[in-house]
C-alpha cells in the first residue's frame, strides 16, 4: 500500500506531452492522467519532428512514426510510450523502429495506463543507467589508450622502461592534481603537435 501512495505521489509531479487524435481513446487517455494527478499537454496531428517536452511522450502509432523521431532507436531523451489505436493493425515494425519503452492498447483503463507508466519509466531510467555506464567505459577505455600512447612517448623521449614511464606520469598527475589520463592526453596531444 505504502508503494502505491508512493507511485502516485510520484505521478503527481510528471509532465506528459500527448500527441493523439481528437477522438474517444485519445480524451479517455487525457482524463485518466489528469485524474491520477499528471500534468497534460496535447498536441494533434503529430509534429514532424515529435518535440521533446516533459518527462513522458504518449504518442499514437501512426504510419512512419519512426522518421518522427528526432532520437536514434533507444536513445530517447525521455519516456516514449505509443499508444495502439483499437481495430487499427499493428505495424510491429514501426513499433521495432521506434523502440518504445511501453505500449498502451485501447480500450485503455486507469490501471493499464498506471502499470503502463510505471514500467516505461523503469525501462527509460534502466537504459539511461546503461548509457551512462557505456559513456564512462568508452571514457576510461580512451584514457587507456592515451596512457599507453603516453608512456611509449616518455620511454622514447627519456630513454626509460614502461614502469618508471608510468611512475612519471602518475607522479606528474599528482603534483598538477589532475586524472592520469588527462596527462597522458596532453601529452599525446603535445607530441603529435610536434610531430
Amino acid at each position: 500500500m505504502g508503494n502505491d501512495r508512493n507511485f502516485l505521489k510520484e505521478f503527481r509531479k510528471l509532465e506528459f506531452l500527448l500527441v493523439l487524435p481528437p477522438d474517444e481513446d485519445g480524451n479517455n487517455i487525457t482524463r485518466e492522467l489528469r485524474r491520477l494527478g499528471g500534468i497534460v499537454k496535447r498536441v494533434w496531428p503529430v509534429p514532424v519532428p515529435l518535440p521533446i517536452q516533459g518527462e513522458i511522450l504518449i504518442c499514437e502509432l501512426v504510419p512512419d512514426i519512426a522518421e518522427c523521431t528526432p532520437w536514434l532507436p533507444g536513445d530517447s531523451p525521455l519516456t516514449l510510450i505509443l499508444h495502439v489505436p483499437r481495430n487499427e493493425p499493428v505495424n510491429f515494425r514501426e513499433i521495432q523502429n521506434c523502440a518504445p519503452h511501453g505500449l498502451l492498447h485501447s480500450p485503455v483503463t486507469q490501471i493499464s495506463i498506471a502499470t503502463t507508466i510505471l514500467l516505461a519509466r523503469d525501462q527509460f531510467r534502466y537504459e539511461q543507467r546503461l548509457r551512462s555506464r557505456i559513456s564512462k567505459l568508452d571514457d576510461n577505455l580512451r584514457s587507456m589508450r592515451s596512457v599507453e600512447k603516453a608512456k611509449a612517448i616518455l620511454m622514447e623521449a627519456k630513454n626509460i622502461d614502461e614502469e618508471e614511464a608510468y611512475r612519471v606520469l602518475r607522479r606528474t598527475a599528482m603534483k598538477r592534481r589532475i586524472t592520469l589520463g588527462k596527462i597522458a592526453t596532453a601529452i599525446v596531444d603535445s607530441y603529435e603537435l610536434l610531430r
